[in-house]
């Protein structure tokens, strides 16, 4: 029992952060890098062993209970997690009172997802769903309780031991995945891989927080961190309706089969390193609400961050652009090939959103609520609508040409809504993209000239062949003034975090 008494106080301050802000910004980032290539590595491994172990309709009908599970996942945490995340004072009665109305949430989207498991069923024409459902279901729980012992963990940039939660949930679930495929369970091996995860990483994030939550009073002030949420739900939704839409259409009027070839597409290329972005926007939204009244710093700490995941992504979305068909041959052979096309257009969306994702950053952290209700409403309706020309047009692959041009064309809206005011304007962000622009066409032109010239029937020889031109990118880098002097900055940054660490152990 004294365990769970001297864990019912949560320690929420954060004003040790003020003290040496970048060395414990650092610290994150090392975590959330390191945890994110071995989630990636794993995950991604287990979906090239899984997908070829099942087959298109088994992915196919997953995406189609993905699209369900997004939908409801919009409302689980009602926008709470960065309620707290960006509260500069948040006592501890208050987020255990978070924990329990989120928990509350969760549970009720959880119901709402079992009794609508039927319905899912005849939407989709797809009797299999209906059980399928009732067992996902679970994992609005587990993801539920777990919520706001991630927030406090992240909060405070604590992000090594949620990122030990993580690795741990991605792992299991997908042990027990390939487990379950290979014993003959079929999509049910993909549908446990969820609840499993879920269950793993909350089991973690509560034995790593030592943080039991008690039952408190509501207060009136709790009233604004629902205001905000509300505010976060909202945008979610939006975000919902224009990046799933399409995996509805192409499942109600194309089929599974379809939707499993245009959603590995999306596994294997946007959603490894969505599982880099939303970590990382796990350590920048509470660094710059830490850094909203220095807008020197904050600009420079927005800068450095976003150049960082534009050079892990550019190159990317380059290469599989250009090498779609021999990657998906080599990796998934040549059963998956009709998932090619797809995989080169999303690609292209690839190289766009290193900058693009990084905006909700800047907004949330000066809680822009009015900008993120306007971008939200105009870029789900234009997703939307383009998705629809897209399917008409050209069916599953002319959805992901026409979400690709419409990204593009709204490039410069989203530009103008977040650069309007703020420490990070609209200059910066045309100066971003000229950073990487000419870099990012020598690149393009490199891997070009190796797909007329190079490629061949050889799957062993192509797999050389499109290593050597990611290698490329680096050589592309140094030739121009601007990226070449920020990569040498962050060698330098990275040299200095070396040394300083050495120095400390030394003296200790």
């Amino acid at each position: 029992m004294k365990f769970f008494n001297r864990n019912r106080n949560p320690d929420t301050d954060t004003s040790f952060l003020s003290e040496n802000l970048g060395k414990h910004a650092a610290k994150a980032f090392a975590s959330v890098a390191v945890a994110q290539i071995l989630a990636n590595i794993i995950g991604l491994g287990g979906t090239i062993v899984l997908a070829r172990m099942l087959g298109p309709e088994e992915f196919g009908l997953m995406a189609m209970l993905a699209t369900a599970v997004a939908l409801l996942t919009v409302f689980e945490s009602f926008g709470l997690y960065y309620a707290t995340i960006q509260k500069k004072d948040l006592s501890s009665d208050e987020l255990n009172f978070l924990f329990w109305a989120n928990l509350g949430i969760a549970s009720v989207i959880a119901v709402i997802f079992f009794t609508s498991s039927g319905f899912i069923a005849d939407f989709f024409e797809e009797p299999e769903l209906e059980p399928l459902s009732q067992i996902l279901a679970l994992a609005f729980i587990f993801r539920g309780g777990a919520n706001q012992h991630a927030a406090l963990l992240n909060r405070k940039l604590q992000h090594s031991l949620s990122s030990i939660a993580t690795i741990m949930g991605v792992t299991f679930a997908t042990i027990g995945a390939i487990i379950m495929a290979y014993y003959g369970y079929g999509v049910w091996a993909l549908v446990w891989r969820q609840v499993i995860e879920a269950v793993v990483r909350a089991l973690a994030l509560w034995v790593l927080t030592g943080w039991i939550p008690r039952f408190v009073a509501y207060k009136k002030e709790y009233l604004s961190s629902f205001s905000f949420g509300a505010s976060m739900t909202f945008s979610s939704l939006m975000y919902y309706l224009s990046r799933n839409s399409d995996d509805i259409l192409i499942g109600k009027f194309i089929g599974a089969t379809s939707l499993g070839f245009y959603k590995l597409s999306y596994q294997i290329l946007l959603l490894p390193l969505t599982r880099i972005n939303e970590p990382i926007a796990q350590v920048m939204v509470p660094l710059l609400s830490q850094l909203q009244d220095d807008a020197e710093r904050y600009k420079a700490a927005y800068l450095k961050a976003t150049h960082i995941i534009i050079f892990m992504q550019l190159p990317i979305g380059i290469v599989f652009a250009f090498h779609s068909e021999p990657i998906i041959r080599i990796l998934f052979g040549d059963d998956w090939l009709p998932a090619a096309p797809v995989l080169s257009w999303l690609a292209c969306v690839l190289i766009l959103q290193g900058m693009a994702n990084t905006t909700g950053w800047l907004m949330i952290s000066q809680k822009r609520s009015k900008e993120i209700f306007y971008w939200s409403l105009f870029s789900s309706v234009t997703t939307i609508l383009a998705f629809i020309i897209g399917l008409l047009s050209y069916g599953m692959v002319g959805v992901a040409a026409a979400y690709t041009i419409s990204s593009y064309l709204k490039l410069p809206v989203l530009i103008y809504i977040c650069g309007h005011k703020g420490p990070v304007t609209q200059r910066t962000f045309y100066e971003i993209i000229l950073v990487h622009l000419f870099p990012g066409l020598t690149f393009a032109a490199l891997n070009y000239l190796a797909l007329v010239y190079l490629i061949s029937d050889n799957m062993l020889y192509n797999f050389l062949i499109i290593g050597g031109c990611g290698l490329l990118f680096l050589p592309c880098v140094l030739i121009f003034p601007q990226s070449r002097k920020f990569l040498f900055e962050g060698i330098a940054f990275v040299k200095n975090r070396i040394i300083k660490k050495k120095a400390i152990e030394t003296q200790t």
